[in-house]
């Protein structure tokens, strides 16, 4: 299914030839077939975050409200898992290889594209919950402040923007 998923997060934007976009019965069904997967993989209990977390990219590229509640269980096995994984290298005092390396990889901003993808009041209301987390706090912030973003700031697609866009900031 990893596979799969990383099949349906290709960029559809890109020039590659086999990148294709998908119509909305498709995305509906991936998002079907990626939430269905979610539950197998959670109740497997030994599937590894980072295959976790590519589905939460694969319902990135077909984003409905619909997967926050799946979404939410996966970020919240993946801040349980990575906090222990923190603790136990902390612990071994690096010694731990297999520790180490999950404490070094979060895993958080697949969430973060996931639920930017999905903006609607709910994503919103699901952000705040996380806003005091440690390890994905800030990552909440980011998605609360692109909803709002997008819902007060006037849209000007004709700028090339590379950095800060300070256009604005006389207004």
């Amino acid at each position: 299914i990893v596979q799969l998923a990383e099949l349906f997060s290709r960029q559809t934007n890109s020039n590659d030839e086999r990148a294709r976009p998908f119509n909305e019965l498709s995305l509906a069904a991936i998002g079907v077939l990626a939430r269905e997967w979610a539950e197998h993989m959670l109740a497997a209990t030994d599937e590894k975050r980072g295959r976790l977390a590519t589905i939460a990219t694969m319902m990135s590229n077909a984003p409905s409200v619909a997967h926050l509640p799946t979404l939410k269980r996966l970020l919240d096995d993946n801040l349980r898992r990575y906090r222990a994984f923190r603790q136990k290298a902390s612990a071994s005092g690096g010694k731990d290889r297999v520790a180490v390396h999950e404490a070094q990889n979060p895993h958080m901003h697949e969430y973060k594209r996931a639920f930017l993808a999905i903006n609607a009041p709910e994503t919103a209301a699901l952000m705040r919950e996380y806003l005091t987390d440690e390890h994905f706090g800030e990552l909440a912030a980011h998605v609360l402040a692109a909803q709002w973003f997008e819902a007060h700031e006037p849209k000007d697609d004709k700028k090339f923007r590379i950095g800060e866009d300070f256009s604005r900031l006389e207004h």
